[in-house]
């Protein structure tokens, strides 16, 4: 069970490459995203990184998308860059 998808206001997420049953069993706060604040800059930040398709977006990966851009993805990418990794 999980009680925090009651907690939600769900908002009509479609991602056409997500089987969002999985999506919504590992994260439920997708439901609770909203798609033009949070999914959107997340889903664009992430396609110019290259992750594009279905193979590179999954369930698995699908907390990316519920990520803050500004203070979570981008931080942890430039650490990364400040270790050596490139892109």
């Amino acid at each position: 069970m999980y009680p925090s998808l009651l907690t939600c206001n769900p908002s009509p997420t479609t991602i056409p490459f997500l089987d969002i049953r999985k999506v919504v069993t590992c994260y439920p706060l997708l439901v609770g995203s909203s798609i033009p604040d949070q999914l959107l800059p997340a889903l664009r930040f992430l396609y110019r990184l290259g992750f594009v398709g279905r193979r590179h977006i999954t369930y698995h990966t699908t907390v990316l998308l519920i990520s803050s851009v500004e203070t979570t993805l981008l931080p942890k990418l430039e650490y990364l860059y400040g270790l050596g990794f490139s892109h």
